[in-house]
Parts: C-alpha cells; structure tokens; sequence
C-alpha cells in the first residue's frame, strides 16, 4: 500500500507541477495582454480629453510642453513589483513609492502623465514620454533643459 501511495504522490505532484506551470504562463500572458490594451486605451483617452480641450480652448498652445517628474511613497515596506524603493524627494528611504511624470501645455493643463515603479530614475522616464509624445500628439520639437536643485 506505501509503494502505490507513494506513487499517486508523485504523479499527483507531476500532474500539480504541470497546472501550475501552466497557470502561470497563461496568467503573465493576460498580464501582457491587459497591459497592452489598457496603454492603447489610455492613449485613446488622453488623445480624446486633449481633443476636447482644444474645442473649449481653441488657441491652446501645445507647440511648447513642460515634464516633471514627482515620487509618491506609500506608508508600507512591501514592494510589489511596481511599489518599489527608490530615490525619493522627500527623503522618504524606508517607504516604497512609484513615480509620476506629468506633461502640461504653456497653461498648465495636463497633456498626459504616467506612472512608473518606484525605482526608475526619473531621466530615464523622459524616453517613454518622449516615443509617446512622437507617437500621439502634435508636438514634433522637443527641447529639453534640466534645472538641478
């Protein structure tokens, strides 16, 4: 009875191990999938509110825009994967955070932000910024000026 015990184990534990390996692949191919469409979404969106705007506001200014970028923390130590430690303005090094880059035009009506984890140094959000400006707004000249504090 031991041996044939131990033999439903092992296969039960195969059979577990396969469905679990399973799961799991299909589950980070929804994550991409979802991801993927709420960012076209999202971009829809933002191309839509800007739209609308531009009717409310018919000279609004967009040939010239202005990014910064800001941490918020959050009062845990978990980090999820996308709440992560980072370098913090407020000197918050305990707290896990995820930081926001914000796009305004000349009137400082948002254009489009978007969160990124926590430890992404903020220049290195620029380049995302910059493909999607390229890629859904009008805006075709970039400057760039960094003022350090």
């Amino acid at each position: 009875m031991e041996i044939l015990l131990d033999t439903v184990d092992s296969e039960a534990k195969k059979i577990l191990e396969y469905n679990i390996k399973n799961t799991s692949d299909e589950l980070e191919q929804n994550i991409a999938t979802y991801d993927k469409n709420f960012e076209m979404n999202e971009n829809k969106l933002f191309k839509h509110l800007n739209d609308h705007i531009g009717k409310i506001i018919p000279d609004r200014n967009m040939s010239l825009a202005f990014y910064d970028c800001t941490t918020y923390y959050f009062e845990s130590f978990d980090e999820d994967g996308f709440r992560e430690r980072g370098m913090s303005k407020d000197n918050k090094r305990n707290e896990t955070q995820v930081v926001m880059g914000l796009l305004i035009d000349t009137n400082g009506i948002p254009i489009s932000y978007r969160l990124f984890k926590g430890n992404k140094h903020e220049l290195h959000t620029m380049e995302e910024v910059i493909d999607d400006i390229l890629n859904n707004y009008t805006i075709k000249e970039i400057i760039i000026v960094v003022i350090g504090a």
